[in-house]
């Protein structure tokens, strides 16, 4: 398949410092992040479905121990929406960093069914507020919004694109929704068998956390799964449109290393030559041939101001020139050396 649409960025390598395990570690760290944010939303779900259950009975049985009870619920149904939502910025972070040319993509073509939840949980959050500041209304419909979130995730796997879904369960990521499910379904059986014993073993009790932690960790991880299940074809072609590029490069520099005729020691070159050598320039342009990029004396005929090249080094606009590989931004060049190059440029006119 050809991602066309996908912008094709040169993707950055992440700075292991020699280390290859970086990038385990951050997708460890990616993991824990989805596992602390469904936690969080776990516990808001849990919290605010007790919440309007003790407060209905409360008010059908004129019972102010059960309204008490589903009153004080509502604290962790704020809290646990406040953290849910800054644990759900940290996966970002982390995967601005794992997917950099595909930041946006990365998220958006897991399924346009993610923007759903956008607005549900903006709506959520602000009827959570609500719920516990009206306290002495009726507020079942204050579930509505929450529950329908429940529905917007899996229905992403239904909506993914076919590729996606061969590589889902070709890479066998479908195992941990089957993982999941068991797990809470035991953990479920073993808390409803025993819910009424004020004896539980400590046994049982950390047989349930666990079967719990397994289902909230397969959630986790099966989150990664589908992204890398749409975008790891992406990734490769832009990886491989990098190489190709770096070897053009290299192989465009050694070819105008060859044809460019030795110049004697005692000859001088300008200060912008100077500095376009510094900045590796010549390895995608050259003063007089076409390389990567344009010839110089092409870029000085265009008759560009000094001040609109130094402009350009640092903020380049490919549509200026069709036909070659876009240039990245050279925000490593110093102010007055790219005013060296820009004079020097110019000067080839």
């Amino acid at each position: 398949m050809s991602f066309k649409l996908i912008p094709n960025d040169i993707p950055l390598p992440v700075p292991t410092g020699g280390l290859e395990i970086v990038d385990a570690v951050l997708t460890l760290l990616l993991v824990v992040a989805w596992l602390v944010h469904i936690l969080f939303i776990n516990v808001l779900l849990g919290a605010a479905t007790g919440s309007v259950y003790f407060n209905r009975r409360g008010v059908r049985e004129n019972n102010p121990v059960f309204d008490r009870v589903g009153y004080l619920l509502t604290t962790p149904v704020t809290i646990s929406e406040n953290m849910g939502a800054l644990w759900g910025v940290a996966p970002l972070l982390l995967i601005s960093v794992m997917f950099t040319p595909l930041f946006y993509a990365a998220a958006i073509m897991n399924s346009p069914q993610w923007l759903h939840i956008i607005y549900g949980n903006i709506a959520a959050f602000l009827l959570s507020y609500l719920y516990k500041f009206t306290w002495h209304t009726g507020k079942s419909w204050f579930l509505v919004p929450t529950v329908l979130n429940l529905f917007a995730g899996p229905l992403v796997l239904f909506h993914f694109p076919s590729y996606g879904i061969e590589n889902f369960f070709n890479a066998g990521w479908h195992w941990l929704i089957v993982i999941g499910v068991v797990s809470i379904l035991g953990a479920a059986y073993l808390t409803l068998k025993d819910f009424f014993d004020p004896k539980l073993s400590t046994g049982k009790l950390w047989s349930i956390i666990g079967l719990a932690m397994v289902t909230l960790l397969s959630m986790a991880t099966l989150r990664h799964g589908m992204r890398l299940s749409l975008t790891s074809e992406a990734i490769a072609q832009s990886r491989a449109q990098s190489d190709d590029f770096v070897q053009r490069s290299q192989a465009a520099a050694e070819a105008a290393a060859k044809a460019t005729p030795k110049v004697a020691a005692t000859a001088s070159i300008s200060a912008g030559e100077e500095a376009a050598n510094k900045y590796g320039c010549m390895a995608c342009h050259s003063a007089e041939q076409k390389l990567v990029g344009p010839a110089y004396k092409d870029v000085a005929a265009r008759g560009y101001a000094e001040r609109e090249i130094i402009e350009l080094i640092y903020a380049p606009k490919p549509e200026n020139w069709p036909g070659f590989i876009p240039m990245p931004a050279q925000g490593q060049v110093r102010k007055d050396d790219a005013a060296a190059i820009a004079k020097w440029i110019n000067s080839l006119k």
